[in-house]
């Protein structure tokens, strides 16, 4: 899953670590291929930050002086926790009622699967969107009624750095 692909300043890009350490190409060292590193990449889900130069201008950190030993994992999580998912898509019949003409308008669009950057002007798209997004809408996802292979995410997830497992130590795989 990609977040902020086409953007300027930043992008997160998130893969199973289990199906990537199990690809065709992808070859792991001997001494690693063993059950317990397989359900341990199996559990993990990899999210790869790319700050752009826009962005690091911006916050002074196009210089690596201004760097210290954590500013990666900052930021990592910092982009991490502004991503909106929303867990609502079919609004009941009272909320539909009531919602003003324009957005029950915008809603069925949407709900029909229109693609409503395209059909809103930019400011209108966003006001609708912010307006939505407090009935747990958000139109600048694909509609539920669209086939797509996405999982929606519905549950919020926590973050965690992973340290190295117990049992790499046991193995003495780690020093």
């Amino acid at each position: 899953a990609y977040f902020g692909k086409n953007s300027r300043r930043w992008s997160l890009k998130c893969y199973s670590k289990g199906s990537e350490i199990l690809a065709k190409g992808h070859k792991l060292p001997q001494e690693l291929c063993i059950p317990e590193m397989i359900e341990y990449a199996n559990k993990a889900l990899r999210i790869e930050g790319v700050i752009r130069q826009l962005e690091l201008k911006r916050r002074h950190l196009n210089v690596a002086a201004n760097w210290d030993i954590d500013t990666a994992e900052e930021l990592l999580l910092e982009y991490i926790s502004k991503l909106e998912m929303s867990d609502v898509y079919m609004l009941k019949d009272d909320v539909l009622d009531d919602l003003p003409y324009r957005l029950r308008l915008t809603y069925q669009a949407w709900l029909n699967g229109d693609d409503m950057r395209a059909i809103l002007s930019r400011p209108t798209f966003y006001r609708y969107r912010s307006q939505l997004l407090k009935y747990g809408v958000d139109i600048s996802t694909k509609s539920p009624k669209e086939k797509s292979n996405v999982i929606p995410l519905i549950r919020v997830l926590e973050a965690k750095p992973v340290g190295i497992p117990d049992w790499a130590y046991e193995k003495g795989l780690v020093a």
